[in-house]
């Protein structure tokens, strides 16, 4: 009987530390192509009011961009919460797409005064199996100054 528990208990703690294990930030791979969509996204959709003449503005994001937020995003891949709340209606998304085939989605929630210090995230991988729903809250100067890095360089405008 003390062996049939000392086997259960190795079990145990093989589950545990493969979870563990499966909790740690992993390396991002590169960020191959990202697309900015004013407005934002949800389940694939966009979010924001629009007549039925006018689409939502979107750009995709230059080389320069992809490093900067690749290497943001690996400097805050720590930091991800998992979604408790329901969050509102993003104002703006950007979708992106790695080396390794994953697709992630990076909300924001301008228009909503309490969500405006968080910023969620969805991760999908190659075959679009969901993998991961985040929440981050940071400083409004932090928000503002990725937000500005977002920014369409021809047109210079916010969001």
């Amino acid at each position: 009987m003390f062996c049939s528990a000392s086997r259960a208990v190795k079990r145990i703690v093989s589950v545990l530390c493969a979870l563990v294990g499966s909790l740690r930030p992993r390396p991002l791979a590169p960020l191959i192509s990202g697309l900015a969509l004013d407005g934002g996204l949800v389940l694939g959709q966009w979010a924001g009011d629009i007549g039925e003449e006018q689409t939502p503005k979107s750009w995709p994001l230059k080389e320069n961009q992809l490093k900067q937020l690749h290497s943001w995003l690996h400097s805050h891949r720590s930091h991800w919460k998992m979604v408790l709340a329901t969050p509102p209606l993003p104002s703006f998304s950007i979708l992106l797409n790695q080396s390794d085939g994953v697709q992630r989605q990076i909300d924001f929630y301008s228009k909503n005064e309490s969500w405006q210090h968080v910023i969620g995230m969805s991760v999908w991988d190659r075959e679009g199996t969901f993998l991961f729903g985040g929440q981050m809250w940071q400083p409004i100067e932090e928000i503002t100054m990725l937000k500005t890095l977002l920014i369409e360089e021809n047109q210079g405008k916010a969001f």
